[in-house]
């Protein structure tokens, strides 16, 4: 039966609304203005093995990046595993692993699960970086001269609330406002899964960490203070994923770790430029629940991506044609709630 004009007429200016509504979004984190943009996605097929080591890397991508693949634990035995997206289930619960025809829940939402499966499908490890580009090379020379910073996402993560958390994942140890959350015309973009920041225990984590962070990261000068490190990596480099089964679910294993590193003023080619500073990462990489409490809902969205990425390329790597069948059940599903437009400049406030 066919609709009445009337009605077609309404569902059209609803959607128009919606799409003004999402196009309109004035995102914000702190005072601090975050605007849209074109800007080019971030494809970068580099290992972390290799980039760490790369001065090109580091100053060129940097940021946040992941590229570990899962284990099975040393108990678990299977000889069949497949994958699922069960679009009928409610939202946390629709991916869904079978392990010789055993059914095992696998609890991540929607807004955590459609862009990390992409993500992981891709070649390309890099996830975020503050050393973006713009489509506008003008526009960008006068951000970065008013003192901002340009954004660039990994195509996965282009228009979604993973790709803000992996903004503030970036910068969450040097961010005045971090322990805060991004806020779209002054409410909280929130997914599945969170609440609202609680500020006061946020700052106070913030604050722990900058005690203990700023003695072996910092040093004193009569009239200001140096830096030791020229910049820092956020990836599963040198860590490692695991995956089992407890209780009827899957349970995974591992934390983020930070890399830094300092720039070698002697160095002559690419790797000579790059002095891994081992110390330092191991002392802020072995403090996970000190991190975390400066934003759980920052790092846990870091963690989720690590974790879940490191597993889904297990079954890709063991399971090619399943993965294929997988990704094809992916790319029918709609676009996660919250919507959201990803900023590609960050502006100083004036």
């Amino acid at each position: 039966m066919r609709r009445p004009r009337s009605c077609r007429l309404f569902t059209l200016l609803l959607v128009f609304l919606s799409c003004i509504s999402a196009s309109a979004q004035h995102l914000t984190l702190g005072p601090q203005g975050l605007v849209n943009a074109r800007a080019r996605t971030l494809r970068d097929p580099t290992s972390l093995s290799r980039g760490v080591r790369s001065y090109a890397y580091l100053t060129r991508v940097g940021g946040v990046a992941f590229d570990q693949v899962a284990s099975p634990a040393r108990a678990l035995r299977f000889s069949s595993l497949t994958l699922d997206y069960r679009p009928e289930r409610s939202n946390g619960k629709r991916l869904v692993l079978t392990l010789d025809g055993q059914e095992v829940s696998a609890p991540i939402y929607d807004w955590q699960l459609i862009p990390i499966a992409k993500f992981a499908d891709s070649p390309h490890n890099a996830c975020f970086t503050l050393f973006g580009e713009l489509d506008d090379l003008a526009q960008q020379r006068s951000v970065q001269a008013r003192g901002g910073r340009v954004f660039g996402y990994h195509p996965a993560f282009v228009n979604t609330l993973m790709g803000l958390r992996l903004f503030q994942l970036d910068s969450l140890i040097i961010h005045p406002y971090s322990h805060d959350l991004i806020k779209s015309d002054g409410r909280y973009v929130l997914g599945a899964g969170e609440t609202r920041p609680n500020l006061r225990a946020n700052e106070s984590g913030r604050a722990a960490f900058v005690d203990f962070f700023r003695p072996i990261a910092y040093s004193d000068f009569p009239i200001n203070q140096k830096q030791k490190f020229t910049s820092y990596v956020i990836s599963d480099h040198g860590r490692s994923v695991s995956f089992d089964v407890k209780k009827g679910a899957l349970s995974l294993t591992g934390q983020p770790g930070y890399y830094f590193w300092g720039k070698n003023p002697r160095g002559l080619n690419d790797r000579d430029k790059v002095t891994p500073l081992t110390d330092l990462s191991n002392q802020v990489s072995k403090r996970p629940s000190m991190l975390r409490v400066i934003n759980p809902a920052v790092w846990d969205a870091g963690v989720k991506l690590m974790r879940y990425s490191a597993f889904f390329r297990y079954f890709k790597q063991k399971h090619p044609t399943q993965w294929r069948a997988f990704m094809a059940q992916i790319d029918k599903a709609p676009a996660p709630s919250p919507r959201v437009t990803t900023p590609a400049i960050m502006e100083r406030p004036r």
